[in-house]
């Protein structure tokens, strides 16, 4: 694949993996009492996650179930791509970069930054959570 091509899908699944894994570290870093205040509150996203978060397991795996497929897509189109341009050292390539850009940049990064704002990260990535989860309710049924 192109390189031009690939930078676009690839920066799009760096993103989604962010979201997903600081969506985690945020939702379940709030308290029962501040989920009870976000269930009367007059913001909708506030509101979205109260209701969200009456099933935090179905939400866990949703969340996970996410990251792991775009984690996977990434992987899979990074992969891909180097074997056609490395041959046979494509694999070890791809290691090389994948790993710590998930590692650093989709896992540790995200979850440093949502553990330092949890509201203002919960409040952002409401709806997208429920989208996303009413998008993998099929999957996640058979998983939950």
């Amino acid at each position: 694949m192109n390189v031009p091509l690939l930078v676009l899908p690839v920066a799009t699944l760096v993103l989604l993996s962010f979201v997903f894994s600081g969506s985690e570290t945020a939702l379940f870093s709030l308290s029962k009492s501040e989920l009870y205040s976000f269930s009367i509150s007059k913001r909708k996203s506030e509101n979205i996650l109260a209701r969200l978060m009456k099933r935090p397991q179905a939400i866990l795996v949703t969340i996970l179930t996410g990251n792991l497929l775009v984690n996977n897509l990434l992987t899979m189109l990074v992969t891909d791509s180097l074997v056609s341009r490395f041959h046979d050292y494509g694999h070890l390539v791809s290691i090389g970069i994948v790993t710590p850009l998930l590692i650093v940049v989709c896992e540790m990064l995200p979850k440093l930054l949502s553990v330092r704002q949890p509201h203002l990260v919960s409040r952002s990535v409401a709806g997208f959570i429920r989208w996303v989860h009413i998008l993998l309710i099929p999957l996640t049924f058979v998983l939950h």
